[in-house]
């Protein structure tokens, strides 16, 4: 298994100018315990930058583009991200991504959460960011 500070490579997130939480999958992880950790440490940024300002809610770009056609998501990621406790603290996410697999999956998990009305699926970031400065 890849160390922390590996998988740690594989992902940006941070807060840009307009408050929006940028998120960027660099890296498909194709192992279960490699992708499982992923989702842990990109869970972990998330719930840093929500922290550092109690009661604030945010919006989340989500690319996933990157990563390409996206094709594995262990089981153990998809149960850590439909009872991640940092998405009631996210107004709305968009995700731009061309991975039907990866469509599939944030879809099923925006409903499991009661997301779904503010989960929205893009094919560029620029579409993306209007429709959450909106």
């Amino acid at each position: 298994m890849k160390s922390d500070q590996e998988l740690l490579k594989t992902i940006q997130i941070d807060l840009d100018e307009n408050e929006i939480i940028n998120l960027v999958y660099l890296e498909d992880q194709l192992d279960p315990d490699n992708n499982t950790r992923q989702v842990e440490l990109m869970i972990e940024g998330l719930a840093e930058i929500v922290s550092k300002h109690p009661g604030k809610k945010f919006n989340l770009l989500a690319d996933l583009t990157p990563i390409g056609s996206g094709t594995y998501m262990s089981d153990r990621s998809k149960e850590i991200l439909a009872r991640a406790p940092v998405f009631k603290e996210l107004l709305k996410i968009a995700v731009v991504s061309e991975s039907f697999l990866m469509k599939t999956v944030v879809l099923t998990i925006s409903i499991v959460t009661g997301k779904s009305e503010s989960v929205k699926w893009f094919d560029n970031k620029e579409e993306a960011l209007e429709w959450l400065k909106k």
